[in-house]
């Protein structure tokens, strides 16, 4: 069964069956949550995007209006924002993620 956990105080991970799949690491400052690096290590957007969901929760959990995909999210993850209409840089709300990615 996969899973999406916060695993340290600024990551969450994707396992399956004790196997890592990928991992989100975020900063929070002031009203801003700023994804420092994504990837994953094997499955598809919609690991990607549920990883980008669970940061940007944590976020706005902890009063956060906005979320920002750094530029250094990572290379292995730019076609996958791509297909989810993200780039990085520009300031997002979760409801600006698309309910269907279509990846």
């Amino acid at each position: 069964m996969l899973t999406i956990k916060l695993t340290a105080p600024d990551t969450y991970t994707a396992k399956e069956g004790g196997k890592e799949l990928g991992s989100c690491r975020f900063a929070v400052e002031g009203d801003t949550l700023t994804i420092t690096r994504a990837e994953t290590l094997e499955g598809d957007g919609f690991l990607l995007d549920g990883l980008l969901r669970a940061a940007l929760f944590y976020g706005y959990e902890r009063g956060c209006a906005y979320g920002v995909i750094g530029e250094a999210v990572g290379e292995g993850c730019q076609r996958q924002l791509q297909a989810l209409g993200l780039q990085a840089g520009v300031k997002l709300r979760q409801e600006d993620l698309p309910r269907h990615c279509g990846c």
